[in-house]
């Protein structure tokens, strides 16, 4: 298998990490290469021939021509565009696999290169001794578990600001506003009828100015007590990522086998079905609609299916082995070259 980047981000992390696991586990000979053709977020994949392109951006736009490779795999994937060569990403998360012993794998053009500073530093701090995490950078074994416990319906929902002013695109201005109320409504809500939730918004400045009341301990923020919280949750909350995608929280959430209340979904997730997997608000600003929704699945225990749904499709759409055999199947029951 031959990887083509152009530089190592956080967005590459999922495929390059599932690649060296997948590729570790099955004998099969990795090689990374770089080329500065290849769009930023974007990675291509040549195995037995067959291109694979994968585009990760956070937008619905597509960053390459997908009549350009065999197969076109995009995350934040339109119905609409769901077409010949195309094909869903489904959730993005972030994890890393044996960091130490990728990195002598990835060519110095590519290390060396400012915009792949952040995650060789990541990558080299094993055990978080400088970074605010290396992306749980541990074996996999801890991070995906089939173990599902109760913590009797407890909720959580840390989340950040987007400062508007801070964009030029005035849609994108709006949607910022519209996202921000969702989300420091969300934690005051949430917070006033449920006591035992953890909530609140990573406290920058923005966040500081326009919702002192909803700003989270720095300390609960770092990595290591960020997953304790969410371990010891039943109840996840979600809502609309970067240009009306799914965030990444959402991903994490499925892989550490939550149950979870979405705002509406509007790209593809494959078999992530309303009500088996999530429970979904709505609209994009439906926050006072939480109390109720959350009470339901808690009355009902109904929290507990959703979690055991959640684990089921984790271990069949994110868990590295299957994340790639996911893809290579597509190669195998079509033809477009």
């Amino acid at each position: 298998m031959t990887l083509t980047i152009n530089k190592w981000t956080s967005h590459s992390n999922q495929l390059i990490y599932s690649l060296f696991y997948y590729c570790e586990l099955n004998e099969i000979y990795l090689k990374i290469k770089y080329s500065c053709k290849i769009p930023g977020n974007g990675i291509l994949l040549t195995y037995n021939t067959i291109k694979y392109f994968f585009d990760y951006s956070d937008d619905v736009n597509f960053i390459n021509k997908p009549e350009n490779y065999d197969f076109y795999f995009k995350r934040s994937l339109l119905l609409e565009k769901y077409s010949g060569n195309i094909h869903p990403l489904n959730f993005q998360v972030n994890f890393s696999y044996k960091p130490l012993k990728l990195i002598p794998k990835i060519p110095f053009d590519v290390l060396k290169l400012k915009g792949s500073k952040t995650e060789l530093i990541r990558a080299l701090d094993y055990l978080n001794l400088i970074t605010n995490g290396s992306h749980k950078s541990i074996n996999l074994n801890k991070v995906w578990n089939n173990e599902i416990n109760d913590y009797g319906g407890r909720i959580i929902f840390m989340t950040r600001l987007w400062d508007p002013a801070r964009h030029y695109d005035p849609i994108e201005k709006e949607r910022r506003i519209l996202q921000n109320n969702f989300r420091i409504n969300a934690c005051r809500i949430i917070s006033k009828n449920f006591p035992n939730s953890i909530t609140g918004i990573y406290p920058d400045h923005y966040a500081k100015e326009i919702a002192k009341d909803c700003l989270i301990d720095i300390k609960k923020t770092k990595n290591k007590s960020n997953l304790l919280e969410l371990k010891k949750s039943d109840i996840c909350i979600a809502d609309d990522g970067l240009k009306d995608t799914p965030g990444w929280k959402i991903g994490e959430y499925v892989m550490a086998n939550k149950a979870i209340i979405s705002t509406p979904i509007k790209t593809i997730v494959e078999e992530f079905i309303s009500k088996k997997n999530y429970i979904s608000l709505e609209h994009r600003t439906d926050f006072k609609s939480l109390p109720d929704k959350i009470n339901e699945l808690i009355i009902s225990k109904s929290y507990m299916e959703l979690k055991n749904n959640n684990k089921n499709w984790s271990n069949k759409y994110l868990k590295p082995d299957t994340y790639i055999e996911n893809i290579l199947k597509v190669s195998s029951k079509n033809s477009y070259k």
